[in-house]
């Protein structure tokens, strides 16, 4: 059985913000699900933080995603898409619906609208689509500093994978999630 981001049947699509590293042809990612790899990209993100805009916390970052494109994508439909890709906007079309819900009534520190609650599979899952597309703004809680751009790592042995997201010089992911299990 294989898990992953909602959008990652649309991510093939969608990477004009990608630079290739790893000597990985732009056509390689992402990678295929259910079988070994170790490939990573690196990812441009925003130079500043979207308004309005939504927070989540991780263990060493804070990520900024537009509150605006969240509202977007909880009301996409899947109208012309058939098989794997409508199932992919339904999926991403839920778990944005589920991260606006639970979005608390105040704004935190950064500005933005931080969740009531700690971050579940789903909102990671949702940060993780933005910042593979490059549309978030990272504040590293180590350097007290924006990240201009993250390393996006596909870890995959045979039994399972991993979506590892790192900030510049970070030996530890400031995100993981789980790709694909067997």
């Amino acid at each position: 059985m294989i898990y992953g981001i909602a959008s990652l049947a649309r991510l093939a699509f969608v990477m004009p913000v990608v630079m290739a590293s790893a000597g990985a042809a732009a056509q390689d990612w992402p990678p295929p699900a259910g079988k070994p790899v170790d490939m990573s990209r690196t990812v441009r993100l925003l130079d500043a933080p979207p308004t309005p805009c939504v927070s989540i916390q991780s263990n060493t970052a804070t990520i900024l995603l537009s509150h605006a494109e969240l509202l977007q994508q909880a009301r996409e439909k899947p109208s012309s898409m058939q098989g794997e890709e409508a199932r992919a906007v339904l999926l991403e079309r839920l778990a944005a619906r589920g991260l606006l819900q639970g979005l608390a009534d105040a704004t935190d520190a950064s500005g933005c609208t931080p969740l009531r609650e700690a971050p579940v599979a789903d909102d990671l899952r949702t940060a993780g689509d933005f910042l593979q597309r490059g549309h978030a703004y990272v504040f590293s809680k180590t350097t007290r500093a924006p990240a201009a751009q993250i390393e996006v790592r596909y870890l995959a042995h045979d039994f399972r994978g991993d979506i590892l997201f790192y900030l510049p010089d970070e030996k530890r992911p400031f995100l993981a999630l789980s790709w694909w299990v067997r």
